[in-house]
């Protein structure tokens, strides 16, 4: 009996595996639906909108969400964006992604880029 209820409990354990893959999945495709839904918010006349969708996308990007990619190639033209809030936040989105200050410098100027900004780059 005992190597029954081992049996068992083996198997319960490999069903919550494949619930908890599911739900992962499941998951990851709704990230991707409102990944798309906020990158159209990019275009809204609302400010507020605009720079809650810049967040996220730049949140979504540091999470690995591959989607986010697109979002975040979307928001470079809102560097001409009439309002200086977007336009900032832009910037800092952009740096945050790509560019961060070398840890232990003095020199206020010093950067290391991201190896993603090569790519980025090349594809503009």
């Amino acid at each position: 009996r005992s190597g029954d209820g081992k049996k068992l409990e083996a198997i319960q354990k490999q069903d919550l595996i494949v619930q908890y893959l599911r739900d992962c999945v499941q998951f990851t495709e709704q990230m991707h639906r409102v990944i798309v839904l906020v990158s159209q918010l990019l275009a809204s006349k609302s400010a507020s909108d605009i720079l809650e969708s810049v967040d996220f996308l730049v949140s979504a990007y540091e999470f690995g969400l591959k989607a986010a990619e697109l979002g975040v190639r979307k928001m470079l033209v809102l560097v001409f964006n009439p309002d200086q809030n977007v336009r900032e936040a832009v910037v800092n989105a952009y740096i945050r992604l790509y560019i961060k200050p070398i840890s232990g410098k003095k020199l206020v100027f010093c950067v290391e880029v991201k190896p993603p900004l090569s790519g980025f780059v090349q594809t503009v």
